[in-house]
Formats: C-alpha cells, sequence, structure tokens
C-alpha cells in the first residue's frame, strides 16, 4: 500500500511538472498512464442560468475530445444533476423529469485510458404556480344578478401571479387580475341565460400558465310582483300652519321583497322623507310653515319594479305670528337692588289674545307670565346681582309660532363711600380746609366725584377718577355753620354722603363788653377786644365804632389808642376807627372807649353801637346794645 502512495505521489508531481510546463488536459483523472493527455469536456446547450418552466423537456448537449481518442461519444459523456443525480449518458440527451429549483448540470467526459474532465453549467426549473380552489358564489344564477368566482392559489418560487379570468371560455379573459394571490375573487353579472364554463388562468413571472374551470348556470329570473298600497291618509287634514299633520300607510309586497317609501309632501318631484322598511314603519309626521292645498304623494319600491305612487290631499290654513313692535328697558344701566321697568308694544293681526313670557336673564326660565300683554305692557324687575343680562320676551298667540326679542340690561355694584371728613374742624373763614374721603367701586368702574361745599344744590366741584384723586381744598369766606355733600357716580349709579354742621369761625375774634350802668350825664365803658385766634397772621385789621346818638366822646382823651375818623368830638353816626394793621397769629389788641351818654337821653331807651372789625381777610359786625337806666 505504501507503495501505491508513493507511486501516486510521484505521478502527481509529474503531473504538476508537466502541468507547469505547458502540457496536460484541464481537470482529468490523474491515474494511468502519464502518456495519456486528458480529454477537454465542453456542455454546448442549454445556456447557463436558462430558466425552464416545471415538466419541460430539456435537452442536453456537449462534446468530449481527447488527442488521443479523438471525439468521444455515448457513454463516454456523462450527465448528471447536483438535485436530481444522475441523468444519462451520450448527447443530445432529452430529460423531462428535472425537479423544480436550483440545478448545476455536470457533463463529465472519459477517454479510451480512463482520464476524465467535467464541465457545468447552472439552470432553474421553476414550479408551476398551484390552484387549489376555484369557486364561484353563486353557481347557480339568474340573469342581472351578481355572482362572485373566489381562488386559492400560490407558487412555490413566490413569484408574482396574474390572473386572466375568462367568464365564457371564448378564450378571450374578461378580467385580469394582477397579484391574484392576493387579490382573490372577481365579481361578474351575466345578461343571458345559459350555461357557462368560467376558465381561470395563472401565469407566473416566467408565463407558466395553469388553468381551472368552474360552471355557472345562468337562468331565467322570476317574475316579481310590484308593491302594494292599501292605504294612505293624513290626520288632521285640514290644519294651520305651524301644526304637524301625520301621514298613515298600509304598504306589502307579494314576494317579501323589503319597501322603501319616499314622502314628498307637495308633489314637487323630491322626496322629504325617506322611509326604509316602510310596510312596517307606516307613518311619518310633518309640519306645515305655510298655507296652501298640497298634493302630498307617497311612492313605494321593492327596488325591482317601477314604484306604486298614491296621493292625499291636505289644506293648511295661514296663521300669522305675532308681533313685537317695540322692546325696551328704563333705565338699562342700573345698580343691584335697583328696579328696572321693560316696557313693550306687541300686536297680532287675527286679534289673538297675546301672551308675554319674560325671562330676565335668558337662562330658560320664565320669571313674568304677562296675560293679555297687548295691554298690559310693562313689568318691573328688581336684580340683586351685577352683571350683563340679555332679557328675552317671548309673545305668543298660542297658534302661530312664538316670537322673540332680546335686549342687554347692565347692573353694577353701586360705589361705596367709606369715609368723608374735613380737616381742620372746625375751620376758619378765609383759611384753607381739605375734604378728604374714600371711595371703591366692586366692578372696578372707574368713579366721579361732585362736591357741594354748602349743599345748595350746585356742586362746586367736579372730581374724575376720585377713587385715586382723594381729596379738595376750599377755603370758606365767611364763618357759619355750614353742610357739605359728596356725590359719588359709576357711571350707572350714584350714592351721597353729607357732613352736617361744619362750624367755619372767624379767625378774628371780636369781644366787647360794658362795665357798669347806663346813666342819663354819666359815662358808658366800651372795652373792645381783637384777638387772632387763626394760625396765621391777619393782615390790614380794623375797628370801626359806630357812635349812636345816645353817646358821644372825644377822640382823645375819651378813646385808648386815640380814635381816627372824627373831628374831635365823635358824635352821633360817625365812625370811630382804629387801624390795628397785621395781627399775628395768637395776638390780641384792647380798644377802650369812656363815652359820655348825652344829657337828653330818655330814661329806658336802648343804646346800640355797632363795632365793625374788618380784615383784607374778614369782616365781622358786632352789635352791642345797652339800656340807659
Amino acid at each position: 500500500m505504501s507503495s501505491v502512495k508513493w507511486v501516486q505521489g510521484v505521478a502527481i508531481s509529474m503531473s504538476l511538472l508537466l502541468a507547469a510546463c505547458g502540457g496536460g488536459g484541464g481537470g482529468g483523472d490523474s491515474e494511468g498512464d502519464t502518456s495519456n493527455s486528458a480529454p477537454t469536456a465542453a456542455i454546448t446547450a442549454p445556456a447557463a442560468g436558462s430558466v425552464y418552466p416545471e415538466n419541460s423537456s430539456i435537452s442536453f448537449s456537449g462534446t468530449g475530445t481527447d488527442s488521443e481518442d479523438g471525439a468521444l461519444t455515448d457513454t463516454a459523456l456523462e450527465w448528471s444533476s447536483s438535485k436530481d443525480g444522475a441523468l444519462g449518458t451520450g448527447t443530445p440527451l432529452v430529460v423531462t423529469t428535472l425537479t423544480t429549483g436550483n440545478h448545476t448540470i455536470t457533463l463529465k467526459v472519459t477517454d479510451s485510458g480512463g482520464k476524465t474532465d467535467m464541465d457545468t453549467i447552472s439552470l432553474v426549473v421553476n414550479a408551476a404556480p398551484l390552484i387549489s380552489s376555484v369557486t364561484a358564489t353563486p353557481d347557480s344564477v339568474s340573469s342581472g344578478v351578481q355572482t362572485t368566482f373566489n381562488w386559492s392559489i400560490s407558487d412555490a418560487d413566490d413569484d408574482t401571479l396574474t390572473c386572466g379570468l375568462d367568464t365564457d371560455a371564448d378564450g378571450t379573459d374578461d378580467y385580469t387580475i394582477d397579484d391574484c394571490a392576493n387579490n382573490t375573487s372577481q365579481t361578474h353579472t351575466y345578461a343571458q341565460t345559459g350555461n357557462y364554463p368560467v376558465r381561470l388562468t395563472v401565469t407566473d413571472d416566467i408565463n407558466t400558465e395553469v388553468q381551472q374551470t368552474v360552471n355557472v348556470t345562468v337562468t331565467t329570473p322570476p317574475t316579481n310582483s310590484p308593491p302594494q298600497v292599501t292605504g294612505f291618509s293624513a290626520t288632521p287634514d285640514t290644519l294651520n300652519t305651524g301644526d304637524a299633520v301625520t301621514f298613515n300607510w298600509t304598504a306589502n309586497d307579494p314576494d317579501g321583497d323589503t319597501l322603501t317609501c319616499g314622502l314628498d309632501i307637495n308633489a314637487n318631484g323630491t322626496d322629504d322623507y325617506t322611509i326604509n322598511d316602510c310596510a312596517n314603519s307606516t307613518s311619518q309626521m310633518h309640519t306645515f310653515n305655510q298655507a296652501g292645498t298640497f298634493q302630498v304623494r307617497l311612492s313605494v319600491s321593492d327596488g325591482i319594479n317601477t314604484p306604486e305612487v298614491t296621493t292625499v290631499d291636505v289644506t293648511v290654513t295661514g296663521v300669522h305670528s305675532p308681533s313685537i313692535d317695540s322692546f325696551s328697558a328704563m333705565p338699562n344701566a342700573l345698580a343691584t337692588g335697583a328696579s328696572t321697568t321693560y316696557n313693550w308694544s306687541v300686536s297680532d293681526t287675527e286679534g289673538h289674545t297675546l301672551t308675554c313670557e319674560l325671562d330676565i336673564n335668558a337662562d330658560g326660565t320664565i320669571e313674568h307670565t304677562i296675560n293679555d300683554c297687548a295691554n298690559n305692557t310693562s313689568q318691573a324687575h328688581t336684580y340683586e346681582q351685577a352683571g350683563t343680562y340679555q332679557v328675552r320676551l317671548s309673545v305668543s298667540d298660542g297658534i302661530a309660532p312664538v316670537v322673540q326679542s332680546t335686549i342687554d340690561i347692565t347692573v353694577s355694584t353701586p360705589p361705596a363711600i367709606s369715609e368723608f371728613t374735613m380737616s381742620p374742624n372746625p375751620a376758619y373763614a378765609t383759611v384753607a380746609t381739605t375734604f378728604y374721603w374714600q371711595v371703591s367701586d366692586a366692578d372696578g368702574d372707574t368713579l366721579t366725584c361732585e362736591l357741594d361745599i354748602d349743599a345748595d344744590g350746585t356742586n362746586d366741584y367736579t372730581i374724575d377718577d376720585c377713587a385715586n384723586i382723594a381729596s379738595q381744598g376750599y377755603t370758606y369766606a365767611a364763618s357759619g355753620n355750614y353742610t357739605a355733600r359728596l356725590t359719588v357716580s359709576d357711571g350707572i349709579s350714584e350714592v351721597q354722603t353729607t357732613l352736617s354742621s361744619l362750624e367755619i369761625v372767624s379767625p378774628l375774634l371780636v369781644d366787647v363788653s360794658v362795665n357798669g350802668p347806663a346813666v342819663a350825664g354819666g359815662r358808658v365803658p366800651y372795652v373792645i377786644t381783637v384777638s387772632n385766634v387763626s394760625a396765621q397772621p391777619m393782615d390790614d385789621v380794623s375797628v370801626v365804632f359806630t357812635v349812636p346818638p345816645e353817646l358821644r366822646f372825644y377822640f382823645t382823651t375819651d378813646a385808648e389808642p386815640n380814635a381816627a375818623g372824627c373831628s374831635g368830638w365823635c358824635e352821633n353816626g360817625e365812625e370811630a376807627s382804629w387801624a390795628l394793621n397785621t395781627l399775628a397769629a395768637g395776638e390780641s389788641r384792647t380798644i377802650t372807649i369812656n363815652a359820655p351818654v348825652v344829657a337828653g337821653a330818655m330814661a329806658g331807651s336802648l343804646i346800640t353801637a355797632p363795632v365793625r372789625v374788618t380784615s383784607s381777610d374778614v369782616i365781622d359786625i358786632v352789635n352791642v346794645s345797652k339800656t340807659v337806666a
């Protein structure tokens, strides 16, 4: 055995050497006489990469040539398949039994010395499509009735399949269905009676076709009877506009077909209602909104025959809705807790008694119902909550449709005055004082204040945005007791408050005293004290004493300081005066008069001596009275 291996090794080495030197065949057997050249194999048909349908007859041709033997034939040429094994010998070799799939075909040639050579090609045997089933549902139909063809097909090679459907086997496909392994049905309607063989042809990517047939019998359709309408009525058949009528019918079909009704309420050719299964659904309501005589048409169809038509007449008498001529609210802007009055003018051309309903906030709830509201034309209402309200008035005559009208009103929370003061209080005439207030509005409205400083009915100041501008200065010209009034408005409602018994005092306090009795021939001693009680100087202060007829005095000896305005004696009717000029804040000055009583003064008479104190800022008059004893 070892000697054989050695000989083979030498043989192989020699073979390689010969090959390297350019001798030897292509892949032949190396055993045998080394002087024998290997043959050459060549496949001439079919071409490499050929694709054949399943069950095809395939002719294999090839050559085997040998330098010693010449052309090899018959059994020297052996054919085999990588998938099916040995196929046969010789050339050409016709094979019809290759299985589907990919094949490597080998031609092996052997010369007389036992040397061989091989050639190979690849080819594909494509599986034919497979039709598992073809059906027609139904397979017996009346002419004009649709049938559906269904199929189940597949392809082992996953080719995309195309189907041709020949519905009468006349050789022409009536339908072509792409990707018919997934699109697996087709409908068809036969117009003529007869027995039809239907052929389904399935083609794959290499145009391999398979076919299968199914039979369809088409018969004459049975005679179908039209529907029957045995009753059609309107209840009521005379009515007013706005009223409803009910249409009733009785319909059936001898063949049991499902019926569909069309109801044309004015016979204009257009159905206003469609009622399915109207053998069982046997009524329809309708409301006429226009007057007139209407022919109402009912058409009943079974979907096969011409519809059966019947009519009924309905008379509709015209009625007219009431008219709302006006609707208003006075006022239409008010404060919470205040009342507004709704007013309206309504009428009815037919003289019906009208009823009004008032929904004060359009929430669907009626707050007030007013009977005979063509004559009762107003309604008061009080709003307790702020807001903008849509108020709806609905008017009905009990016959025609209700008419409505709406208006909007605004209800606001009144302003609030939380404080109204004056500082200082008491105040001095001619000296500035200031009014202060605090006001607010819950609705956020901009407020306007009006200030009447003496409550005489005339507003002296108007202050805009007075929730933020909260003061106003004023100087009273004269002393006295005053009442000030503050009015606050949000543009819808207003509130007021007053400051009563405001005390305005003179900044100059005048005190005139008389000591002792007034006796004819005697003297009356006057002491006049002028005080500046204000916090600021009083300029140009002067005192004037008007001499009564019962008195006389000398301007120097009887007065301290000296009086001016008299020519020596200050007598009846003359005005004695003293210029005090400026009185500082808190300063007082005193004037004394020791006035003789004239001898002719009557006992029991009343002596009145007016004293007038003036300043560039204020005037006061003090009347001093004294009875002569």
